[in-house]
């Protein structure tokens, strides 16, 4: 999928996810996009533990992609894609997926970054769910739903800690 997202990128307005992907950040909060000078802020820590092993993790991913895929398939990748690259793919999945959606169901879901994170609905009722058969064809529906009222005009808001976490 992120090389997916990197190709479809590389295409511009030509791509149909143009419009999407022109709305995904550059880098999240997350410390894999921390510089060198930020990362000494945590040292000592755990999370720079767990941070140095994830961007390691996704060096050698791309390492292996580049090697495999990109370099053998310079008609589908005919600009150069950079670790950089990689790793804003890696982050903006990472950052966007719903727990069920990993590893070989893994997908994006342009409609759900419409919802915003409120830390204070406080219900621990699932916010999402798939229903139908197979994996998002046509007899599947994702569905979202906030707990809280939403009037005309107002933002659509869940706790993302507790669709991740819970």
């Amino acid at each position: 999928v992120s090389l997916l997202i990197l190709r479809e990128a590389a295409r511009g307005g030509d791509s149909l996810w143009a419009p999407y992907l022109a709305i995904l950040p550059r880098q999240t909060d997350s410390t894999i996009f921390w510089s060198e000078e930020e990362l000494l802020e945590i040292q000592g820590t755990q999370l720079l533990s767990t941070t140095m092993g994830v961007k390691e993790y996704v060096q050698s991913e791309f390492d292996n992609v580049e090697a495999e895929i990109i370099n053998a398939n310079k008609d589908l990748f005919p600009g150069t894609i950079t670790f950089d690259d990689f790793l804003w793919a890696f982050g903006v999945l990472r950052s966007r997926v719903f727990p069920e959606l990993r590893g070989d169901k893994l997908a994006l879901i342009p409609f759900a970054d419409l919802i915003n994170h409120n830390g204070d609905i406080t219900s621990k009722e699932s916010c999402w769910e798939i229903k139908g058969k197979g994996f998002l064809g046509r007899d599947t529906v994702f569905s979202l739903r906030t707990p809280t009222e939403v009037k005309s005009g107002e933002q659509a808001c869940i706790n993302f800690y507790y669709y991740h976490y819970m």
